[in-house]
């Protein structure tokens, strides 16, 4: 796998380092459920979508409903962490049409949710090709009109996976209804010109309800008075970096002192993880560089220490640095597992994934589920599916927390009216000093 990696040709050593697995030790993710929930609660729900922004978690869409005939919902929910409290949001402007297995992403900057395609009742046969913009603070919806270049087209699809990046949103794979995509496009939300991006000679394959999201390395890049080149360290580790980021300079094959000039910059990527094809569930692990437009496969060394079980209807989410994924199916069982991976350990060949125990009120397994971090870097799940052969949804909530995760930056987050997301009117009376 070294010839192929796009990362780093140079980190032979640190590829082939033995992974010491009798000494790792365990992850535990405690467990409680939520089960005192005031307000408006949303009715038994599968294939929803939701985000979180400064201690709300908003759900919108999702197959279910209060009465025993089950459909798409347009309806968007919020829920606030601090008093368990739902709300049943009434907006202004065109809001979306009654969808599921949509995407839903949000520019934490502006205060914007973004939802995109999805499926209405009818799988396959009602497949959307759209993009809607909700925004906070007003609670207003409006469709944003895509600008596609000549020849080029979003098909209307579902069980999709979209990531915000750098004011654009990359959207990838996703069902037609008898046909998988391979596809990755990017939503440039400002000029709302869309372009589908070259796969490269390596990229995944088709998938659906598979999941993605952002990570940011640290990356140290050294520079010496001499010429040669540039030697850099992600996260501590040797590293190559893109073309954008090559620096001139240094002192040669060695690492350049530390008296000389260096600087810390900060990378993100894109990692993609599990879904299924048009045969099988799927384990595998992906890199993309924004930057170069282009995949990596990290599956050998991902799954070296632990093999995750095949899923896909699966959640991950980024704990500051650490991606955690739960549930899921492999088209025959369902699964409450837990996996964790350290992206913040170094250079990608580094990360591993590892089995996570549970404690306490574990939630029952599921997929076709919702789940987000909270700023207090707990995690949140609500929702989902717990049968294949029957209805059986789910409406609960439980709270996880995984030890020894570190907090994350959300104080530096720009927010609006003067600190928490809605009007004034609409915030609960009681104190907000502690969340659920």
């Amino acid at each position: 796998m070294e010839e192929d990696m796009e990362w780093n040709p140079q980190f032979d050593s640190e590829a082939k380092m033995k992974i010491r697995d009798e000494k790792e030790q365990l992850i535990n993710c405690e467990w409680r459920e939520i089960s005192t929930m005031k307000g408006v609660t949303p009715p038994l729900t599968s294939g929803m979508s939701c985000v979180q922004y400064e201690g709300y978690v908003y759900i919108f869409g999702g197959f279910g409903g209060h009465s025993s005939k089950q459909q798409a919902i347009d309806s968007l929910y919020r829920f606030d962490t601090f008093t368990s409290t739902w709300t049943d949001i009434k907006a202004f402007g065109q809001g979306p049409k009654a969808r599921t297995s949509h995407s839903m992403v949000i520019d934490r900057k502006k205060g914007v949710i973004y939802i995109m395609l999805g499926s209405g009742s009818r799988f396959g046969y009602s497949n959307y090709d759209d993009l809607f913009a909700y925004d906070i603070l007003y609670r207003r919806w409006s469709r944003i009109q895509l600008k596609m270049r000549q020849g080029e087209k979003i098909t209307g699809r579902y069980g999709h996976t979209s990531v915000f990046h750098s004011g654009c949103i990359y959207i990838f794979g996703g069902c037609f209804g008898r046909s998988l995509s391979d596809e990755m496009f990017c939503v440039n939300v400002k000029t709302k010109i869309v372009r589908r991006l070259a796969p490269g000679t390596r990229f995944p394959q088709p998938r659906y309800k598979h999941c993605m999201v952002k990570v940011t390395m640290n990356i140290i890049i050294h520079d010496g008075a001499e010429g040669g080149s540039a030697r850099n360290r992600c996260n501590g580790n040797s590293y190559q970096p893109s073309m954008s980021e090559q620096i001139r300079g240094g002192g040669g094959d060695g690492f350049v002192p530390s008296s000389r000039w260096r600087k810390t910059v900060q990378k993100d990527i894109l990692v993609l993880y599990g879904g299924c094809s048009e045969r099988q569930a799927m384990n595998d692990t992906w890199i993309f560089d924004p930057e170069t437009d282009l995949w990596e496969d990290i599956t050998q060394t991902a799954n070296e220490l632990t093999a995750p079980r095949r899923c896909f209807a699966h959640t991950m989410v980024n704990v500051n640095g650490r991606l955690i994924v739960h549930g899921g199916t492999d088209a025959w069982s369902i699964l409450q597992d837990v996996y964790e991976m350290d992206t913040t350990v170094g250079h990608p060949s580094k990360w591993r994934w590892r089995k996570v125990t549970d404690s306490g009120p574990v939630p029952p397994a599921r997929y076709f589920h919702v789940m987000t971090a909270l700023p207090d870097n707990s995690i949140l799940i609500w929702g989902g599916k717990g049968s294949i052969t029957h209805p059986h949804r789910f409406n609960d909530m439980f709270l996880g927390k995984i030890p020894n995760v570190k907090l994350s930056n959300y104080a530096e987050i720009p927010k609006k009216n003067g600190g928490r997301a809605e009007e004034k009117e609409e915030e609960e009376e009681a104190p907000h000093n502690s969340r659920i």
